[in-house]
């Protein structure tokens, strides 16, 4: 509703500058600071949604765009609905040799955050896979698998493709990369090895993309 500009006035979001929404969604923490944004007079700071369980906003999007409420009533149906998540890379949290010892509270406390939002992209995107139609994406796990079935008889809310790379030395082996070192692509202020991350996404892009996935749309 708030992006109704005759019923909501002053709170609606019609209101805020696209550049400060854009600026706001980049504010990663300790890297760059937070954007300030007035909203019907009062002053509000925001951070980057990757601290959020919007991360990967892919179900919010669909919600959104459908749910009444939202104001938008675009119809559903996965002849009707695309919904295209593109990731910024994965790699393991697995630490094969950690020891119990090692878990004191700077362990915790600084390690406890990235797992929460890796579980909770993981939701998201298993979400999306389960009401969605997906024709595209990585494995989610040894159990579920990549849950891209065709062959479905019942219909799906939305069509859902899902890229991204698996940045561990498996995942970069899979993409014909095996010469890259995976520390050089994990780091987000890495902006030296860009090089490196655009052959990933080459990659990326000639194994994943397919053009027939946009028809119709």
């Amino acid at each position: 509703k708030y992006n109704d500009l005759d019923s909501m006035g002053a709170d609606s979001n019609l209101h805020l500058p696209l550049w400060q929404l854009l600026r706001a969604s980049t504010a990663a923490p300790i890297y760059f600071p937070p954007e300030e944004i007035e909203v019907a007079g009062e002053k509000f700071i925001f951070l980057d949604g990757a601290i959020t369980p919007y991360n990967n906003p892919a179900f919010q999007a669909y919600l959104m765009s459908t749910l009444k409420e939202y104001n938008l009533n675009w119809t559903k149906g996965e002849e009707n609905l695309l919904v295209v998540s593109v990731g910024t890379g994965l790699s393991t949290l697995i630490q094969p040799f950690l020891k119990l010892s090692n878990m004191g509270f700077v362990h915790q406390a600084t390690k406890t955050v990235s797992h929460i939002l890796n579980a909770v992209g993981y939701q998201q995107d298993l979400l999306c896979r389960v009401v969605g139609k997906c024709l595209v994406g990585y494995e989610l796990d040894g159990e579920v698998g990549d849950l891209i079935d065709n062959e479905a008889k019942e219909k799906k809310a939305f069509t859902y493709l899902r890229y991204n790379a698996q940045l561990d030395k498996k995942g970069l082996q899979l993409l014909g990369l095996g010469h890259l070192n995976p520390k050089d692509l994990q780091k987000l202020d890495a902006v030296d090895k860009v090089h490196l991350l655009k052959e990933v996404g080459e990659a990326v892009a000639r194994d994943e993309v397919d053009i027939r996935h946009f028809e119709g749309f």
